[in-house]
């Protein structure tokens, strides 16, 4: 989260831009700061491929004051850290109209402090989560998921698990791996069949 303080009496908006970045990592080309805003968060992505280590940074502000002026922070370190951790898990069925419980195998990469929180990203519709917590060292994580009746049916291979843990205040989001699922009809109901004698109605 960055803060931005205006002089007395300026209320023209501000336009952030980070003009280096280490190889692997990325932002938004630029984030305009509202007049009525003092803060912003700016996130900052690191690929699968962004080198690990510490790598200097800045953030340049411009605004038009009757022309352009830009001011720069000095300079900062990022550093790239491995994931925290990773988790595996099999394909998991579910039937339409029911419940599974998920249990994840969870690797640990990287100590932390307190307690990391994992969430499922890419259900489909018709089915939910909720997340949970986990502290370092742990080796396992179970999830329950709730599917709907309206549900679709097949193989969802895009559901994830990812993980917040804060780190100085800041959060740091990853995805830990795949959850995969697949979500079948439900049983078929069986009509009742009145019986009757030859001869009789039925009741």
């Amino acid at each position: 989260e960055l803060n931005v303080v205006r002089d007395e009496g300026f209320s023209q908006p501000v336009t952030l831009r980070v003009p280096y970045r280490s190889p692997g990592v990325s932002t938004r080309p630029s984030l305009t700061v509202k007049p009525n805003q003092t803060s912003v968060k700016y996130v900052i992505h690191a690929n699968s491929k962004a080198r690990t280590g510490t790598w200097p940074i800045c953030l340049t502000a411009t605004a038009p004051p009757g022309g352009e002026v830009s001011v720069s922070t000095g300079l900062q370190e990022i550093e790239v850290i491995e994931r925290f951790a990773t988790v595996s898990a099999p394909l998991s069925s579910v039937a339409v109209g029911s419940n599974v419980t998920i249990a994840c195998e969870l690797t640990s990469l990287n100590e932390f402090a307190g307690t990391a929180t994992a969430k499922l990203v890419g259900l489909p519709t018709g089915a939910m989560s909720e997340p949970v917590e986990f502290s370092s060292g742990d080796e396992k994580i179970v999830f329950s998921v709730k599917v709907g009746p309206k549900c679709r049916v097949g193989k969802h291979a895009s559901v994830s698990c990812e993980v917040t843990v804060m780190q100085q205040q800041h959060p740091i989001v990853f995805r830990a791996g795949s959850v995969p699922l697949r979500v079948t009809p439900g049983e078929p109901k069986t009509q009742k069949v009145s019986k009757f004698a030859p001869g009789k109605e039925a009741n």
